[in-house]
């Protein structure tokens, strides 16, 4: 991946697959959840991130990157039924993402504090900048 914010990043292209049975079973918090955690692969990856290739650093970056809630909404599902004609598909649990459940609402409890951190508050700015350039259209 380039590196962010070069001409060779804005033109690269990301393509994110996700499947059919995926889909199928998941709730919506439950695909912005992966769809989150690709882009924070991608924005890892393009600033060369020490933590890029470590999934619990990738599902934190995604939730500091404004996707806190559906990670809190998204990361289990107790029970999912779906009737298909005169079948049934039930699953009992599932866990989404590479972080357990609690470790979601602890980082939830930490991530929604109020630090008054200027740094903290810099740390954001510049995530959220770096979203625009993932966004942007090739030009």
């Amino acid at each position: 991946m380039p590196l962010l914010g070069t001409p060779t990043f804005k033109q690269t292209l990301a393509t994110v697959f996700l499947s059919k049975s995926f889909l199928m079973r998941a709730n919506f918090d439950q695909v912005v959840l992966a769809v989150a955690h690709e882009i924070a692969h991608i924005v890892l990856n393009g600033t060369n991130h020490a933590l890029r290739d470590q999934e619990t650093a990738v599902d934190l970056t995604a939730m500091l990157l404004g996707y806190r809630d559906f990670y809190v909404g998204g990361c289990e599902s107790v029970r999912v039924e779906r009737r298909w004609f005169s079948r049934v598909e039930t699953h009992a649990h599932q866990r989404y993402g590479y972080l357990t459940p609690d470790e979601v609402r602890y980082a939830d409890r930490i991530l929604g504090r109020r630090f008054g951190l200027s740094k903290f508050r810099v740390a954001i700015n510049l995530m959220s900048g770096c979203l625009k350039d993932v966004f942007k259209e090739p030009s």
